[in-house]
């Protein structure tokens, strides 16, 4: 399964809680060989083929696309650095950059450069420094900065995804998109396990069809932004979590029914195992092309999601 989108760092024994706190989180093969190998400690693996290709062989495939998805776990600096050397090594090709980072709401601003501190820009823009852990996310906006490249925001804002969540009508040009392209039953069961397992088995029966919908909603976002960027004459490279790049759910569903003649190259920046092996072939499998870098370190999700629950209630007393 790919990674999902956001940790699951949220307490999922109550509907009221899981909500708030979800809303909160949303803001939360190749070519011949060359001469240039993977970086230190990374594996790039031809997802078809299953073998190794080298890192020029993989910027040749991504030069031919109309459409290069970049994924992420979002809290590892290593693949974030990596995603921003693949920018520097293809800003002739001026590729227009969506970011999940950023409200849609926002492209004028993103659009900017900033005029003095870089955190007023972010938060001007949008961007949620603490949500993100910024500066983690660096290496890829002073990539976007320095080199010019046409900015896109793509997050639905908390305001516009909460009525979803609650059952409300989905906003335009989203709704559309989601009635234009559904989801199939297997989609349908891959992105539901994805989230009963991302919440660590604990989800609410009852919120697995709102969170399917949210997921939905925000993979339009990033479909509707691509759309427009690649309409300027700019391929389109979308940044965002591995759960939004994936074949099986993800983007690319939306981008094979509304654009079927163009190329896209979907690349998953996935960690190795607790005991440093590959991420295991169905991890792989909705992807193009996988990048292996090291774990970044973190808490144990589900540890953190057990001490966020809210206690469950004391029992009354026996009736005497």
């Amino acid at each position: 399964m790919p990674t999902p989108a956001c940790p699951a760092t949220v307490p999922a024994r109550r509907p009221a809680a899981l909500l708030a706190a979800l809303l909160l989180l949303a803001a939360c093969s190749g070519g011949a060989p060359s001469t240039t190998p993977a970086p230190a400690g990374a594996t790039i693996l031809d997802v078809r083929s299953g073998r190794p290709i080298t890192r020029d062989a993989l910027l040749r495939r991504l030069q031919s696309a109309q459409f290069v998805l970049l994924g992420e776990v979002h809290d590892n600096a290593e693949q974030h650095a990596a995603r921003a050397a693949l920018i520097e090594a293809s800003a002739g090709r001026r590729p227009a950059l969506v970011f999940e980072h950023f409200p849609a709401s926002r492209d004028s601003v993103l659009a900017t450069k900033p005029a003095g501190a870089i955190e007023d820009w972010l938060d001007a823009a949008g961007f949620d420094r603490k949500g993100w852990r910024w500066p983690l996310h660096r290496p890829l906006v002073d990539a976007a900065l320095r080199l010019d490249l046409p900015r896109y925001g793509s997050l639905v804002e908390r305001e516009r995804l909460r009525p979803v969540m609650r059952g409300g009508a989905v906003p335009e040009p989203y709704a559309s998109l989601v009635a234009k392209v559904p989801l199939g039953a297997d989609a349908t069961a891959a992105l539901d396990r994805t989230l009963v397992e991302g919440h660590c088995g604990e989800l609410p029966a009852e919120m697995v069809a709102p969170l399917r919908l949210a997921q939905e909603v925000r993979d339009a976002s990033m479909t509707d932004a691509l759309l427009r960027a690649q309409a300027t004459g700019h391929p389109a490279w979308l940044l965002a979590g591995n759960g939004h790049v994936g074949r099986d759910y993800g983007v690319p569903r939306f981008l094979a029914a509304l654009r079927p003649d163009a190329a896209t190259v979907v690349v998953g920046f996935l960690e190795r195992a607790a005991d440093g092996s590959l991420p295991p072939a169905a991890e792989r499998a909705a992807y193009d092309v996988v990048w292996v870098t090291g774990r970044a370190e973190r808490e144990d999700p589900c540890a953190a999601m057990r001490r966020m629950a809210p206690p469950a209630p004391t029992p009354a007393a026996p009736r005497s």
